[in-house]
């Protein structure tokens, strides 16, 4: 049987079938010209339309209704539903079924009404697994098995029993520890670095703000290999520059991370 793996994290909706890695897109979603817009497409506008982004339907999985329609969705139900359908349309192909790494946040009653969009959908969900046991390979003998998941906006610290199987034991979630907070730290220090060198805070123009937003990737794989990077940023006919420098970057995400 062909089956692909969906793994339900919204900070990185991702796939893996027999070619590898699919895709991966964080949960986000906004209506442009009466449309819904999921993923990385969406988070184009996170800056810039703030308030019409919406991210937290997959983490709340609820029939509840939204502050306003979005695209035809008038539930953030009916927004897990659509993007599910996008997701699936792109990783299911000639998939006989699929197996669902969820979150172990979820409810029982979450992951009913999961199934059930699915079922909407055709989807041959041939299983569920919790993340935490999805992510444990091998067994760490006389050791403390512990696995981090980081969400959009909430990391979950899991405590994983090796007695035969794995299991979960105990399991924390913090909020406010996900990766929407992390990236804001690390755009806030970039900000910084820009008012220290010339005055100019690219946080004070939504175009700016989204453009750190936009390149924040590359500038921290920059860093994965060197201690200093050197930055730039357009803005009306100018070209302002600034420094990051690792270990400041270091610290302050050390900072936000002290609840986990």
């Amino acid at each position: 049987m062909n089956l692909v793996g969906l793994e339900l994290n919204d900070s990185a909706l991702a796939a893996v079938g027999d070619r590898g890695l699919l895709f991966s897109e964080p949960g986000y979603a906004i209506e442009r010209d009466g449309i819904a817009v999921f993923g990385d497409a969406a988070r184009k506008f996170l800056r810039l339309s703030p308030r019409r982004i919406a991210s937290r339907y997959w983490e709340a999985l609820a029939e509840q209704a939204l502050p306003r329609p979005l695209g035809g969705c008038r539930t953030e139900a009916d927004l897990v539903h659509a993007h599910l359908q996008r997701l699936w349309e792109q990783a299911g192909g000639e998939a006989d079924g699929a197996v669902l790494a969820v979150p172990g946040h979820w409810t029982v009653a979450q992951l009913g009404l999961l199934l059930g969009i699915a079922q909407e959908q055709a989807i041959n969900v041939r299983g569920l697994v919790d993340l935490a046991v999805a992510a444990t390979r091998q067994e760490y003998v006389g050791g403390l098995l512990l696995h981090l998941d980081i969400s959009l906006h909430h990391a979950t610290v899991s405590r994983m029993g090796q007695q035969g199987k794995v299991t979960v034991e105990d399991r924390y979630v913090i909020a406010g520890a996900g990766v929407e907070r992390l990236e804001r730290v690390c755009v806030e220090l970039i900000a910084r670095q820009f008012v220290d060198a010339s005055r100019f805070d690219p946080l004070l123009e939504a175009e700016t703000e989204q453009y750190l937003y936009d390149h924040l990737p590359r500038w921290l794989a920059g860093l994965n290999d060197r201690n200093r990077l050197s930055l730039a940023v357009p803005y009306r006919g100018n070209e302002f520059s600034a420094t990051l420098d690792r270990a400041a970057l270091l610290d302050a995400l050390g900072r936000a991370c002290e609840p986990v």
